[in-house]
């Protein structure tokens, strides 16, 4: 305390010292000299001085301070270490405890809808650099508005000065929303990437934005930079603008930028690249056994046009890379070779990196939460996210404590840390920035700008194959429409007068059998028969379809639109015609009804490699897709719990709206359908090709 007592000194004697000459000439005596210097000692900003009172690093992490008030944030200026609004940060490490800093390591999350006295005293405790928020906390604008005010409430204090804290959200959009009525709702990225449109990425990323930082929240976990060519991928799929490398970082970029003009920071994910793995790192550990040219190429090219493009922070992947990594099986986010030989070094980016979940197997199962993150920020993570469990929490808290205190961490690796954390905050606008206030009436939804997204779903829209010439429907034709969307029924019911057959999201074996008996009744009197598929149980339709044809002896022409995955085609035989909307929205759904109908064009180019889908010569089928990666060190259990969805667009269907997707810890299924590869006509649990989630219980 004395050594920063003299510090403090040391400073006021500089100044005055710097400015003695000016001041001299100025004042032209001894006693204004002598005034002058004490009112430079008057006016000294009162925080450094606040900052030496009880600053000693606590000897248990459980004696760390405990602050929660909420001033206005003063501006601190004292050198070259000043970043945007003003922030001096590295004074501001200099006054920070221990605890503290570990404090700004993390990215945590919590049960409930309010800041209840648990909540408060793990905010109090963790001094959290960010809080993440899902389904599980969110119920309505009013609600929502009043949870981040409370949350900020508890913002952690360092000698007076309020450091805010990342609210963080994960809402990329299609099957991963967690704003699911209050904020623009994007289509899949994958159909963003149909419309090959960078202008378009920044409008619907401005979009979101806006609606963000009317809630509160200053970062969004997105977007997906990860450059899916392997079909058989079980997490990524249509979360991916594509299997393009080009393609991708051009649309990241211009999507990025638009969160960026409204203030919201995006975290892209999931380095170095999650795309070409047939393993969900939620339950195993997934194996990318690519060298270093590969990576380069494809893998790395998205992010490291984001990094030149000025991205504020970054989600690593737990993925082995033994080509490239420490040893075969270690993950991307506890390798040094990976965090800082390439990214800082090879790279040059001085961004946030911020893990994906640590409670996920992909780590938790080789390192436990609280190793798995004391490798990670020796490795070269700046923050760790662990969301879910109390006790992993916890864990994680006092694992970097320790390892902080002992050296284990070294001073330089946590300092380093903490001045990435603090500098996208500055940079960012967030110390100055206001709060949200939750007595002011944000936009309604009707307010919300949708025009983008609506080009989206338009223009998304792409005929994979017509070899019938089918596409748009002739008028008069006889035409037999089954999907799970009733929106898409809607249409084609209205504007073509087509039979509609209402199937279920997500079928049992006997439901399955029935719709396709029904389909393949209808299909014998039929010209064309179009059947609407989000998953794997839906390909049995079609497959009836078509048999029902073949039997008949009949002429009907069979069109597939995929509101999936668009490998779903290799689901089933040979199709006249293959659609792709690549979202199952009721703007996409819609979208898809209505280029069948001749009302719009098509005009989307596929954004991933179809190798024998007969892609016709308007379509751009990007680069070749990489079906098949190294085995996986450990197998993914899938789970087959159909759980509860409340999908846009279903009103109409018969049947259940359930999906058969893994149920989140947040009560809620991100996705609609699980993905994989296997397909059956007998089991409730088929699996579609590459459709792509961020469910279970670990993070986005």
């Amino acid at each position: 305390m004395l050594a920063r007592g003299r510090s403090v000194r040391s400073s006021i004697v500089g100044v005055v010292r710097r400015h003695a000459p000016l001041w001299r000439r100025a004042a032209r005596s001894r006693a204004v000299w002598v005034a002058c210097v004490a009112v430079c000692v008057a006016a000294w900003p009162a925080a450094p001085a606040a900052a030496l009172v009880g600053q000693a690093s606590p000897a248990t992490l459980d004696d760390a301070p405990v602050f929660a008030a909420l001033p206005s944030p003063p501006t601190l200026a004292d050198g070259a270490a000043v970043v945007g609004d003003g922030v001096d940060v590295r004074g501001l490490i200099a006054r920070m405890t221990l605890a503290q800093k570990v404090g700004q390591l993390l990215m945590i999350g919590f049960g409930g809808t309010r800041v209840d006295g648990a909540v408060a005293r793990l905010l109090d405790e963790a001094q959290a650099g960010g809080v993440a928020l899902f389904s599980r906390n969110i119920v309505s604008p009013a609600q929502t508005a009043a949870l981040v005010r409370g949350l900020r409430a508890h913002d952690p204090r360092v000698g007076g000065v309020r450091v805010p804290t990342f609210v963080a959200v994960d809402q990329e959009g299609g099957n991963v929303v967690r704003l699911k009525s209050m904020a623009t709702v994007l289509p899949t990225a994958m159909a963003l990437g149909a419309t090959d449109d960078e202008e378009l990425a920044r409008r619907v990323g401005q979009a979101l934005g806006r609606d963000l930082v009317a809630w509160g929240f200053n970062m969004n976990l997105a977007p997906v930079l990860d450059v899916n060519s392997n079909p058989r991928n079980p997490v990524i799929g249509t979360r991916s603008f594509g299997s393009d490398p080009e393609r991708v970082a051009a649309l990241g970029a211009g999507y990025i930028r638009g969160l960026a003009d409204e203030g919201v920071l995006a975290v892209a994910k999931h380095f170095p690249g999650h795309g070409d793995t047939d393993v969900d790192s939620h339950y195993g550990l997934p194996v990318l056994a690519h060298d270093r040219a590969r990576l380069d190429a494809v893998e790395l090219l998205p992010f490291e046009r984001a990094f030149a493009a000025g991205l504020p922070a970054m989600m690593t992947a737990h993925i082995a890379l033994p080509q490239i990594a420490e040893a075969a099986d270690v993950p991307a986010t506890v390798s040094r070779r990976v965090l800082t030989d390439i990214v800082r070094r090879d790279l040059g980016w001085d961004g946030l990196i911020v893990t994906d979940g640590l409670e996920m197997n992909g780590v938790v199962a080789q390192y436990g939460t609280g190793e798995a993150a004391v490798q990670a920020v020796v490795a070269g993570a700046d923050m760790v996210m662990v969301l879910w469990s109390p006790q992993a929490k916890k864990s994680v808290r006092r694992a970097l404590f320790a390892a902080a205190r002992s050296g284990r961490i070294p001073r330089e690796r946590l300092d380093e840390a903490v001045r990435r954390v603090l500098t996208a905050k500055a940079r960012a606008g967030l110390f100055s920035r206001a709060i949200v206030d939750p007595t002011a009436t944000p936009r309604a939804l009707a307010e919300n700008d949708r025009s983008a997204v609506v080009e989206v779903a338009q223009r998304a829209v792409t005929v994979v194959r017509d070899r019938a010439g089918v596409v748009p429907l002739r008028p008069g034709a006889r035409v037999v429409a089954a999907s799970p969307l009733g929106g898409f029924l809607d249409v084609l019911g209205r504007e073509v007068g087509a039979t509609t057959v209402p199937l279920a999201w997500a079928p049992t074996a006997e439901r399955t059998r029935a719709d396709a008996a029904r389909v393949a009744a209808l299909a014998a009197h039929a010209d064309v028969v179009v059947v609407g598929i989000h998953n794997g149980d839906h390909a049995a339709v079609v497959r009836a379809a078509q048999a029902a044809v073949r039997r008949s002896g009949g002429k009907a022409s069979v069109v597939a639109v995929s509101f999936g995955s668009p490998w779903l085609v290799q689901a089933f035989d040979d199709v006249d015609g293959y659609v792709c909307a690549f979202g199952w929205r009721d703007d996409s759904a819609r979208a898809a009804a209505r280029v069948l109908t001749g009302a719009l064009p098509p005009r989307g180019r596929l954004p991933v490699s179809l190798v024998d889908a007969g892609s016709p010569p308007n379509s751009t089928t990007g680069t070749a897709s990489t079906t098949s990666t190294a085995s996986t060190a450990s197998t993914a259990s899938t789970a087959s719990t159909a759980s509860t969805a409340g999908t846009a667009g279903t009103a109409g269907t018969a049947g259940t709206t359930s999906t058969a997707g893994v149920t989140s810890a947040t009560g809620t299924t991100s996705t609609a359908g699980v993905t994989g590869t296997t397909l059956s006509t007998t089991s409730a649990t088929v699996r579609a090709v590459g459709g792509g989630s961020a469910g279970g219980r670990g993070a986005p």
